[in-house]
């Protein structure tokens, strides 16, 4: 119910984010299932399995900020605090894309917007706070 419910322009970034990482979760899990099968080497299975908690994480929290943007409750210090962290992510992939293929590529587009819109919703909920 409340995953598709769009009330503002922030929620749908937020569920972009969502449905974004949620399909890299997908991809990851499939990724090691298929290296499982195919005896994969312990370190690139554990790198893996880094990655796929990374993308986890990153898609609650993705979840729970569309929530509390539905809500209009992105002020409060958690949700401040959860942007930031997810800014913060999302531009070191944003240049990790940039740098190992010498143009943008769309997940270092994608990234970028993600980061810009956690950013931004970082920045104006703390001024916000401080008025």
């Amino acid at each position: 119910k409340t995953l598709l419910k769009i009330p503002n322009l922030n929620s749908a970034g937020y569920l972009a984010g969502t449905i974004t990482l949620a399909t890299l979760l997908f991809t990851k899990c499939r990724e090691i299932i298929n290296a499982i099968q195919s005896s994969t080497d312990t370190y690139m299975m554990g790198e893996s399995l880094f990655r796929l908690s990374i993308f986890y994480i990153l898609t609650l929290i993705m979840f729970t900020l569309k929530d509390a943007s539905d809500r209009n409750r992105l002020e409060g210090t958690t949700f401040i605090e959860l942007n930031a962290m997810t800014s913060v992510s999302f531009a070191a992939w944003a240049l990790e894309g940039y740098r190992n293929t010498g143009f943008v590529p769309l997940h270092a587009g994608a990234s970028a917007f993600f980061s810009t819109l956690s950013g931004f919703n970082a920045l104006s909920s703390t001024l916000k706070k401080k008025a």
